[in-house]
């Protein structure tokens, strides 16, 4: 019996216009008042993924930053799991060397080296998006940036310490065999995860940091297993938790990789998938 759900946000919760449609939020309401939790599992920030469900009326817990900190219905955070701050410092020196762009991730601001560059990056993201699936996001894309801006620092105010080290680390390259290479150097180091939620990124945590990690976590001081959680997701960050829960959705729309570990195929998010899903739950289909 799924007592859980998880689910995923961009690419997966969201549309193509990158907010929750009516029918999805009528979905998640339902599954909620049907006695099954509903928990949102993202790469995002708190503040950037909060105001999604709140502006929805959606009351539920967070998994952020991919499993480095889990906010509670209350806004209380338990077992944030930053990266060690060694491997942080080797990490940064490599980069430095080798003038890549990186980020910097704490529970409440993300830290970035050239403000007109991310938020440049940034746009063009959403103007391909656009492009892409031939939608208009500029107003939305705009709202988005605008809502996050607040939130931006520069990286030389991080006071980068043992006691102060990064959530998550972002690492940004159009080029593939840069990001290749800083696989190759930090991949097999055993306290990090090392994973990717687009083409031109690599998203660094602790090992422990991970979704399917963070919600067994979460899950084990309710007396709730693995086995009565559903999981939804379409990117590579996505796959602990697909993995460790027993019904597992991967969207159309997903990475190849993730739709292989997956159990099931949902709907493309264009086609309010995570929706599906949820009325096919509710509707006993899945038990």
């Amino acid at each position: 019996m799924i007592k859980v759900f998880a689910s995923d946000m961009d690419g997966t919760l969201l549309n193509e216009y990158h907010v929750l449609s009516e029918r999805t939020v009528k979905a998640i309401k339902a599954l909620q008042a049907a006695g099954i939790e509903f928990i949102i599992a993202t790469g995002r920030a708190y503040h950037s993924a909060l105001p999604l469900l709140e502006a929805n009326g959606i009351k539920c817990s967070f998994i952020t930053l991919n499993g480095a900190v889990l906010w509670d219905q209350e806004g209380k955070i338990h077992n944030p799991t930053p990266i060690e701050y060694q491997e942080v410092l080797n990490m940064v020196d490599y980069l430095k060397t080798n003038q890549i762009n990186y980020s910097f991730m704490s529970m409440d601001n993300i830290y970035i080296k050239d403000k007109a560059a991310h938020q440049t990056r940034m746009r063009k993201f959403f103007e391909e998006e656009a492009k892409r699936k031939k939608v208009d996001l500029s107003e939305i894309s705009q709202a988005q940036l605008v809502a996050n801006e607040k939130y931006l620092k520069s990286l030389d105010e991080y006071d980068l310490n043992p006691d102060h080290s990064p959530m998550k680390i972002m690492i940004f390259s159009d080029e593939a065999q840069v990001l290749q290479d800083f696989q190759a150097q930090f991949g097999q180091i055993s306290s990090l995860d090392i994973t990717s939620s687009a083409p031109d990124n690599l998203e660094i945590t602790h090992k422990k940091a991970q979704k399917g990690i963070a919600i067994q976590a979460y899950l084990k001081e309710k007396g709730i297993n693995m086995d009565q959680v559903a999981a939804i997701g379409d990117s590579l960050n996505d796959r602990s938790m697909l993995r460790m829960a027993r019904y597992s959705f991967a969207m159309e729309n997903g990475v190849e990789p993730v739709k292989k570990i997956a159990k099931y195929l949902a709907a493309p998010n264009t086609q309010d998938g995570v929706a599906q899903v949820i009325e096919a739950i509710l509707a006993g289909e899945y038990q």
